[in-house]
C-alpha cells in the first residue's frame, strides 16, 4: 500500500476535501479558505459556508457545497457553486442538505441523511437525487423507482464513481453495496458485507481494484483509520493503517483521498492511499 503525504504550510486544520490524484486536489481548511492544487484561490462570489463539501468535477473545476444552509435559510437560496479554479464562480446550484455527493460529465449525484426524512427540507424524503449540472433535478429515488425491483434503503454512507454511466453506493442499513445505472436509473445489490465478532462493519469510503474491494473504517480511539481488503472469496483482511479522517473519498482502481489527520496539531496534511 503506497501512501502520499500532501503537506501544507497553512496555520488552520483541514476540514473537508477531494482528490483524484496527489496532482488534482481541493481542500478547505477550518477558517474556510479553499485550495487547488496547494494555492490558496479567491472565489469571485460570496459563498456563505457553514459545513462545507468538496467535490472535484475535472482538472479545471470543483463543486462547493454548503450542507447546513438549508437548515438556516429558505429551501430556494443557492447552497452550491461550480467554480473553476481561478475561484470563478461559473454556477450556483441549490442541492439540498447533502450528505454525500459524487459527479460524473453530465450528473451530480447527492444522497441525503435518514436524519432528514420527516422534514420539510427539498428532496431530503428521496434519499437519493440525480442532478444535471444546472441543478435540475432528473431522478428522485423514493419518487421514481418502482421499489418491487430496486432495494429500499435509509441512508447511503459513501459514493464510488466506477465510470462516466455507473456508480456504487453503501446504505448502511443494508450493509450492502449496491450498483447504480445512470442510463436507466436502475438499483442492483451486488453482494452485502461480512461481519466483523458478529456484527456489520460501516466503512466511510470504499473501492474497487480488479475483483477485490477495499474499505476504510475510522478508529477514533487509535486516532488512525483501518484499510481492509475483501476477496473474491469473501476473505476481510486489514491491509494496512492511514490517518484518521471523517470525510475520506474513494476512488476506483483502489485509490483513496483521506483529507485530514487525527489531533489539531498535524491536521496539516492528506493522504493519497493506493493498494
Amino acid at each position: 500500500m503506497k501512501i502520499t503525504e500532501i503537506q501544507h504550510t497553512c496555520d488552520n486544520f483541514f476540514f473537508n476535501g477531494d482528490a483524484t490524484s496527489p496532482e488534482n486536489y481541493v481542500i478547505i481548511n477550518d477558517h474556510f479558505e479553499v485550495f487547488r492544487n496547494g494555492r490558496i484561490i479567491q472565489l469571485d462570489s460570496e459563498c456563505s459556508l457553514g459545513f462545507p463539501i468538496l467535490k472535484v468535477i475535472s482538472p479545471e473545476q470543483f463543486i462547493l457545497v454548503d450542507a447546513e444552509k438549508p437548515y438556516t435559510s429558505k429551501n430556494e437560496e443557492p447552497n452550491a457553486w461550480i467554480i473553476n479554479n481561478s475561484g470563478k464562480v461559473e454556477k450556483e446550484l441549490n442541492l439540498g442538505s447533502v450528505h454525500k455527493i459524487v459527479a460524473t460529465k453530465n450528473y451530480i449525484i447527492c444522497s441525503y441523511t435518514d436524519a432528514q426524512l420527516f422534514t420539510n427540507f427539498k428532496y431530503a424524503q428521496n434519499g437519493l437525487v440525480v442532478f444535471d449540472k444546472n441543478g435540475q433535478s432528473q431522478f428522485e429515488y423514493y419518487r421514481d423507482v418502482d421499489l418491487s425491483k430496486n432495494p429500499r434503503w435509509l441512508e447511503n454512507y459513501a459514493f464510488l464513481k466506477k465510470n462516466e454511466t455507473t456508480i456504487y453506493y453503501f446504505p448502511f442499513d443494508l450493509s450492502a453495496i449496491v450498483e447504480f445505472s445512470l442510463v436507466d436509473f436502475s438499483s442492483k445489490v451486488l453482494f452485502y458485507l461480512p461481519q466483523i465478532n458478529g456484527f456489520p462493519f460501516l466503512p466511510k469510503a470504499f473501492s474497487k481494484k480488479g475483483d477485490d474491494w477495499y474499505f476504510i473504517i475510522p478508529e477514533k480511539e487509535q486516532d488512525n483509520s483501518k484499510v481492509l481488503k475483501l476477496d473474491t472469496k469473501n476473505n476481510l483482511e486489514e491491509i494496512g493503517t492511514c490517518c484518521f479522517s471523517h470525510f475520506p473519498k474513494g476512488m476506483i482502481g483502489g485509490k483513496f483521498f483521506v483529507p485530514f489527520s487525527g489531533g489539531l496539531g498535524s491536521q496539516k496534511k492528506c493522504q493519497f492511499i493506493e493498494v
